[in-house]
């Protein structure tokens, strides 16, 4: 690093450990000096007002008996890429260095109380100087008539209230990797930077990230600094981040990293979001997470959890919804062994495996007591970091939907009074692979793998005392996807295979089926199985439809149809088709 001398006023440069050194901290002025203005010695340097903050700095050190400064200013050769690349992927550990650090206030007066005027200081509202605060262990304040106003010590309370940071970081007694990333990134919220990348070239060092300058990559800077961060740590408490102005009009689906750090900006200053505990984590399925960033999006090894909008305290609209636990929430007061209440992102699912973020507030998701939380089976998904642009929630995918059917009896035969059955209710039920059903929609993705077998159990309900369980084959090696249905009591040995293989990525393929059911199996546009329910034979049919409702979730749809059969006066059994 190079450091300015105390004495001569000329820079050295020293490599390894530097001696002991004065830092200074300020909010940059007009007529800053640069470091070619200080190494030359130009004319006009003593009337610049940036080089008088460096003379005062050189007279505190040196009476502090300091015999080197530095100073961002003039320190680095910024018209040396290389130079100033690697100067602020180290300026963190440069204040840590400093023996102390001399912050110089320039809005607050002589006169000026603490108490009003020190929350005013645009110091407080800059970006670099967050880490300005908390690297260095010794901080000295002063007013612009360079009065010491106090010490980092001396003013902890005002600095907790200012900042949010609490007292035990500040100190160094509690180091800044034992806080959360959303905590971290809540400090950095609302600070302003002259360049918009600063937002995040300024906490490489609170989050302890290198990486490679771009100036002109605007907000994506942000970005490229949680993927690195994602790569040191899976502190899911990175996604715990939402759009802040309810007013500015988005779509219905989100980028999965926060634009910004004001995004993690905390209202209440007195909550700290953290990671799962081991109580929230067990009862989420969301343990120690393994999770990367891949060209896919967010590779992630966990469990999402399926809920209903009652959970999470809004009017239940009879759906499942999935969700990811990122964190907790709870009293900065509260004992770390206190369980808070969990914190999560609302996901849609797109295709096989694969999730976009629902764009909306976090969620407070609340369990019952001691029971475990409706989830997914553990498997790798894939969140996506961007939203595709042409997607929407409303979005036609090629999939085949198997919704809820109120499907009608159709019959010829009489009634009697006591069997007043009209309709049945045809509702799915389990499901495999897990990977390719949306639960929330109710579909299944078509997988360009023709071979692959998807299987579903369907329930047919005559009333709430009798309903009949069946099996569907999803059939796509045709060019129209079709379906089979087998009765679960005739073909056991299909259904043993069907419940045996439930798992989230059980990719299975037509060959693996039990006996000689992959050559029995021939696709056709119906499939059809007889029942016997309550005394009375009924005939169901399923097909699959192309769906041309402007309206649609899926390309198609299966569609039911129940026949009762009667009886001749031969006694022969016809179904009425």
């Amino acid at each position: 690093m190079r450091l300015l001398n105390a004495h001569t006023h000329t820079f050295q440069h020293f490599f390894g450990r530097p001696p002991p050194y004065a830092s200074l901290s300020h909010t940059w002025e007009r007529e800053e000096a640069s470091h070619q203005d200080v190494q030359h010695r130009i004319p006009s340097l003593d009337s610049k007002q940036g080089y008088r903050k460096i003379q005062e700095v050189y007279k505190i050190a040196a009476e502090q008996g300091f015999d080197w400064v530095w100073a961002d200013t003039c320190c680095i050769d910024k018209a040396n890429n290389a130079e100033l690349a690697e100067s602020i992927n180290s300026m963190f550990r440069w204040y840590q260095q400093a023996a102390v650090c001399i912050v110089y206030l320039s809005g607050l007066s002589a006169e000026g109380e603490l108490k009003t005027s020190l929350p005013k200081c645009r110091w407080f509202k800059r970006g670099w100087t967050l880490q300005e605060l908390l690297a260095p262990s010794k901080v000295q304040f002063y007013d612009q008539a360079w009065n010491l106003r106090g010490t980092k010590d001396s003013l902890i309370v005002q600095l907790e209230s200012i900042t949010g940071i609490p007292e035990g970081v500040l100190t160094g007694r509690i180091s800044i990797s034992e806080i959360s990333i959303a905590d971290r990134m809540s400090w950095a919220a609302n600070r302003q930077t002259t360049r918009s990348e600063d937002v995040a070239y300024c906490l490489f060092g609170i989050f302890d990230v290198n990486m490679p300058m771009i100036y002109g990559e605007g907000r994506s800077a942000c970005r490229r600094l949680q993927e690195h961060i994602i790569l040191k740590s899976n502190d899911m408490t990175i996604f715990a981040w939402q759009y802040n102005d309810p007013s500015v009009l988005r779509g219905p689906r989100s980028r999965l990293l926060a634009d910004s750090p004001d995004g993690l900006a905390r209202r209440d200053k007195n909550k700290t979001v953290s990671i799962l505990s081991m109580r929230n984590a067990a009862m989420s399925a969301t343990i120690n997470p393994e999770y990367i960033v891949t060209n896919k999006g967010l590779r992630i090894t966990s469990s999402l959890l399926r809920l209903s909008r009652e959970h999470i305290g809004e009017p239940d609209d009879g759906g499942l919804h999935y969700f990811l636990g990122v964190g907790e929430v709870k009293s900065r007061e509260a004992q770390p062994s206190k369980r808070g209440k969990m914190i999560g992102i609302a996901v849609d699912k797109i295709g096989s495996d694969t999730f976009v973020r629902r764009n909306g507030p976090l969620r407070i998701l609340s369990e019952p007591d001691n029971a475990l939380l409706p989830t997914t089976s553990r498997g790798s998904f894939h969140i996506q970091i961007e939203p595709a642009q042409t997607m929407n929630k409303s979005s036609v995918v090629d999939a085949i939907a198997f919704p809820v059917q109120r499907v009608p009896i159709m019959s010829t035969a009489p009634r009697p009074h006591e069997h007043p059955v009209k309709y049945v209710t045809i509702k799915p039920g389990r499901t495999l692979p897990e990977s390719h059903w949306d639960e929330t929609r109710q579909l299944f993705f078509r997988s360009s793998k023709r071979l692959l077998v998807m299987a579903i159990s369907a329930f047919v309900i005559f009333d709430k005392y009798l309903q009949v369980e069946l099996l569907m084959l999803v059939d796509q090696r045709a060019s129209d996807p079709a379906v089979h249905l087998f009765l679960r009591k005739r073909e056991p040995a299909l259904y043993e295979w069907f419940i045996s293989r439930k798992a989230a990525s059980g990719i299975h393929y037509w060959e693996e089926l039990p006996g000689d059911l992959s050559q029995k199996v021939i696709p056709r546009p119906e499939s059809r199985v007889e029942v016997i329910a309550g005394g009375r034979k009924y005939v169901i049919s399923a097909c699959v439809q192309a769906m041309k409702h402007p309206k649609a979730v899926a390309l198609y749809q299966v569609m039911f149809k129940v026949d009762e059969e009667r009886e001749d006066g031969e006694g022969k059994v016809t179904a009425n088709l």
